[in-house]
């Protein structure tokens, strides 16, 4: 099962359009970043997002083209997004200009939230790899989180880090990962696999 979602995530990151519009934004995503068209945690983050209510400064892990943050932005909330990928972070600052919210989010280049300071933010949300499998190919490092989940487990300890004291940190995450960690706050169950949006907080 997670041979064949590998080899379709794959193909679907190389090979997805350029240009999209997601929840009424219009993106530039390069081939080899994640595009959010089609895909469920994009949809249920897209959701999730829009009903919180949280002061700013918001941090997005992995933030590829920029797909969440702009949905933040839009809302006239500071964001700052962290990516590894510098193609994708040259992109979400494209779709920021191009979606007139360039003066509510900064975009850093660095491994999960390393280059970031901790207790600064008021939220923080990624939506990692996670399938538990090791990556092969460049492209893969963006769905695979390794056989143990060690770039998943590091993500959510980053953002567990640079968040403040009892605000929340939402991840998205798979039944298939067999990973407990937080409570559910939005799923969709697929034939195969649970995928949800969930959410921890540090004490």
């Amino acid at each position: 099962m997670l041979t064949v979602t590998k080899t379709l995530l794959r193909f679907y990151l190389v090979r997805h359009k350029n240009w999209i519009f997601f929840r009424g934004n219009r993106l530039y995503v390069p081939s080899g970043c994640f595009t959010p068209a089609g895909t469920i945690t994009s949809d249920l983050f897209s959701m999730v997002l829009a009903r919180i209510q949280m002061e700013e400064p918001w941090a997005e892990i992995g933030c590829g083209s920029g797909q969440l943050s702009l949905l933040v932005a839009k809302r006239g909330i500071y964001v700052v997004g962290s990516d590894i990928d510098e193609k994708c972070l040259r992109a979400m600052k494209v779709n920021s200009r191009a979606n007139k919210v360039d003066g509510y989010i900064d975009v850093v280049l660095c491994d999960a939230a390393s280059c970031l300071r901790r207790n600064a933010f008021n939220l923080v949300f990624t939506n990692p790899p996670y399938f538990p499998m090791e990556a092969e190919k460049p492209v893969d490092v963006s769905i695979l989180a390794g056989r143990d989940l060690r770039i998943l487990k590091r993500f959510l300890l980053d953002s567990l880090r640079i968040s403040k004291k009892s605000v929340p940190v939402l991840f998205s995450v798979s039944s298939l990962t067999g990973l407990k960690i937080g409570q559910p706050v939005l799923c969709r169950c697929l034939p195969l696999e649970r995928i949800c949006i969930n959410i921890v907080a540090k004490r």
